[in-house]
């Protein structure tokens, strides 16, 4: 009989103990997923927040290249009408190639090639060309594979078409 008690007294035991270890870990849980609602609403506020900056960026490279044309002469060369042609298709393609990048699963130069293909076939290996005879920095902005690389090298991109234009 007592050996009965006892089990009945160990097993109520085992009871309580995961009854009161359950409660714990439901109120665990139930406040992990407060947490990842609040992150997951942080991370949809950051998307928007970085959106809204690749439309800026694409708006004043935009009128950037723009006042560049209309401050051009008549007489370009063929090296100047080749940058000139990559940097509009660039930043056509900026708001694209950025969203892609933010993404991180995708590279630059992938999403670059699909953007530029689409333009003309073959355009990505005449800009790989193009890519190919810049200077140390442009090639390490380019190589670099990322959206800090395309940001920067479309800023360098413009600012050197910018000194060609008015030298």
């Amino acid at each position: 009989m007592f050996i009965v008690v006892s089990l009945i007294a160990v097993f109520v035991m085992i009871s309580i103990y995961l009854y009161f270890r359950a409660e714990g870990l439901q109120s665990d849980l139930t406040l992990a997923k407060r947490e990842s609602k609040q992150i997951k609403k942080d991370n949809s506020t950051l998307l928007d927040a970085m959106v809204i900056s690749a439309n800026k960026n694409e708006e004043f490279a935009k009128f950037r290249l723009q006042e560049m044309k209309n401050n051009m002469d008549e007489k370009l060369t063929e090296e100047l009408k080749e940058e000139l042609e990559f940097i509009t298709l660039l930043t056509a393609n900026y708001g694209i190639i950025y969203k892609e990048c933010l993404k991180g699963n995708v590279q630059l130069k992938t999403i670059t090639k699909n953007c530029l293909d689409n333009y003309a076939s073959g355009t990505f290996n005449s800009f790989a060309l193009f890519m190919g005879n810049q200077d140390s920095a442009l090639k390490k902005m380019w190589l670099s594979n990322n959206l800090q690389g395309f940001i920067s090298l479309v800023e360098a991109l413009l600012l050197q078409l910018n000194k060609k234009i008015k030298a």
